[in-house]
């Protein structure tokens, strides 16, 4: 304790100060000139006030979801930390319990402002909420064209507001055979996440050829079946398919060739036609039937194809 003035008549009028917090008894002496003396005493209790407030930290960044722990320390007058009742806030991007944990729960409007009060005293911190991680998964990359898009499925963890898809850098999915690069970017202002792959279309040969050589309404009318026979030239359209003609246009009938050997007939067909099974058979009566062996002569994306039956 100090004492302004102590000692002297200035101690008529005496400031004390106080240096730490408890209880005190003053005690006032008073003499005068021939020594004569009186004694007065008061009780004095200092308590702790507060004079300093400090928030902690003074800056967090946490993702969407995450929780930040702010701390405060309350310091009184005479620079010792003490105990003081807290009121916390906000001003968005989360919210903060009476522990001062802050939970964010979005990332729009970052960064954000949380406070901490006691006793007429303050301090904040700035808060920048960003976005959390999503997974994103590819499905249904393996699919056979039919001549319709041929998107890919995307899900993701959470759920998120919207997912881009880019398809060889396109956001059209691809219609045609092939192989596709695919990329996936979650669009949500409080998640972020990516994935890739590659999406295949295997091709349907069939239905290539139909798409090449009927319309929709054709194809809708019956015209492109299997059976059907458009250009009405005695070859269907499945058998024009194997042999790699054209529907709309007259295709010669198949002819033989009998010589001293035996009988024949050759064709030409597309090469490895994917799905088409050839076969010929041979009978002397028409009744019984007997599978004929088929030779392949000059092999190329066209080959040529005989069926022989020898004599004998």
């Amino acid at each position: 304790m100090i004492f302004s003035a102590n000692g002297t008549n200035a101690a008529k009028n005496c400031t004390a100060t106080f240096q730490a917090v408890g209880d005190y008894t003053l005690a006032v002496t008073v003499q005068d000139v021939p020594g004569l003396t009186v004694v007065s005493q008061i009780k004095v209790r200092v308590v702790q006030s507060p004079s300093s407030l400090t928030l902690n930290p003074a800056a967090a960044t946490l993702a969407m979801n995450a929780a930040q722990t702010f701390t405060v320390t309350v310091l009184d007058q005479f620079n010792q930390s003490m105990a003081s009742p807290i009121t916390w806030s906000a001003n968005g991007g989360g919210t903060i319990n009476t522990s001062g944990v802050f939970t964010a729960t979005t990332a729009v409007g970052s960064p954000f402002v949380v406070s901490a009060s006691s006793a007429g005293l303050s301090d904040t911190s700035g808060v920048t909420v960003t976005r959390a991680f999503a997974s994103v998964s590819l499905s249904n990359l393996s699919q056979t064209y039919d001549g319709s898009p041929k998107p890919v499925s995307v899900s993701t963890t959470p759920t998120v507001q919207g997912v881009s898809v880019l398809y060889a850098g396109s956001s059209t999915p691809p219609t045609n055979a092939g192989s596709y690069s695919v990329s996936a970017s979650v669009v949500d202002p409080n998640y972020q996440g990516t994935a890739s792959g590659t999406l295949v279309i295997a091709a349907d040969e069939w239905k290539l050829w139909k798409n090449t050589y009927f319309t929709a309404p054709e194809q809708a009318a019956g015209l492109a079946t299997d059976l059907a026979d458009p250009d009405a030239d005695g070859f269907s359209n499945l058998a024009e398919y194997a042999l790699g003609a054209n529907p709309r246009l007259f295709t010669a009938p198949l002819t033989g060739l009998m010589d001293t050997g035996g009988f024949s007939i050759s064709f030409t067909r597309p090469a490895n036609l994917p799905g088409i099974h050839y076969a010929a058979e041979a009978s002397g009566n028409l009744s019984a039937w007997s599978p004929v062996p088929l030779e392949i002569g000059f092999p190329g994306a066209v080959e040529t194809v005989r069926a022989r039956d020898p004599f004998g």
